[in-house]
């Protein structure tokens, strides 16, 4: 186990992509249009059903409530931690609800090689943050490189899980031989495992979790790519073993085909109601339009 460096480092950098055709309808999911800033990532939902997602770049969050038609969004913004209130050099890449008016943030660097958590305090209508940690690469085990570090987060109380977007790649049977990291930080202190990735390219996008007392997990995860978007399950064990630290998933449903590289999944979360419900980011390559959640049938 390893205790956490701290490090602060934000980027304003603005996005803009050829409008494509809208994707086709498809039997798997129902989207439905929110009013957010641009390039939302992550997803995570609260105990009365409210769901909150972040614009990686605007500074923002979004608290999200799904029993309107059209759904009532709320804009938080994001403060900086009184040493540094502007975040320079960072992108907000995922959001957990912690309980009470606790958050944490999956972070990257827009300009730099950089993997953390940020952990924040709803004050009103605003978000403070509180601290900042650095996941650093040598306890990761992966080359961290700009634009790819933390990519999801979920967690509860003083448990978070953080999906990192690079991976190994390994000598072991089968066609993907790729592990993603997927650490957890409890109490302060770092541990990492490594997921089996799925596909041949697809990276670990967002996360949500029901966490134990004791540590454990189930989690629900994207794994995805241009030419692939996966909805997987696993399990986090309450004890990360040295010699039996990686992790299998379970596709629970393949969107790759209804998806068709112009919606990019950037964030699950799993409703009071056992359903599930994606954010789609519309910056990138392929994919455009309007700010979405998808509503799984």
């Amino acid at each position: 186990m390893k205790h956490l460096a701290i490090g602060i480092c934000f980027s304003l950098a603005a996005c803009s992509h050829k409008q494509l055709p809208p994707p086709p309808p498809s039997d798997l999911f129902e989207p439905v249009a929110v009013e957010t800033k641009p390039g939302l990532s992550g997803l995570a939902v609260d105990d009365q059903g409210i769901l909150f997602s972040v614009a990686e770049r605007d500074r923002a969050a979004f608290a999200i409530d799904m029993t309107q038609r059209p759904p009532r969004v709320t804009a938080l913004p994001i403060k900086g931690p009184a040493d540094d209130p502007t975040l320079n050099g960072l992108d907000f890449e995922g959001i957990a609800w912690l309980g009470g008016n606790e958050f944490a943030f999956a972070l990257e660097g827009a300009n730099s090689a950089f993997a953390g958590v940020a952990w924040a305090t709803r004050k009103g209508d605003a978000l403070q943050v509180t601290r900042i940690a650095t996941l650093p690469a040598t306890a990761l085990a992966i080359e961290l490189t700009k634009n790819h570090g933390a990519e999801g987060i979920c967690g509860t109380g003083n448990t978070v899980l953080v999906a990192l977007e690079n991976w190994q790649t390994r000598k072991a049977p089968g066609p993907n031989p790729r592990y993603a990291p997927v650490a957890r930080i409890r109490d302060g202190v770092l541990e990492v495992a490594y997921l089996r990735l799925q596909s041949k390219r697809g990276k670990l996008a967002s996360l949500d979790c029901t966490v134990a007392p004791d540590g454990s997990a189930h989690v629900w995860a994207i794994e995805r790519h241009y030419d692939t978007t996966l909805v997987e399950s696993f399990d986090m064990p309450a004890v990360l073993k040295p010699d039996a630290l990686d992790l299998a998933s379970h596709i629970e449903v393949d969107l790759t085909a209804a998806v068709a590289g112009r919606r990019n999944i950037e964030g699950i979360a799993q409703l009071r109601n056992g359903k599930l419900v994606l954010a789609v980011d519309n910056q990138g390559n392929k994919a455009s339009g309007p700010s979405e959640l998808l509503l799984l049938k």
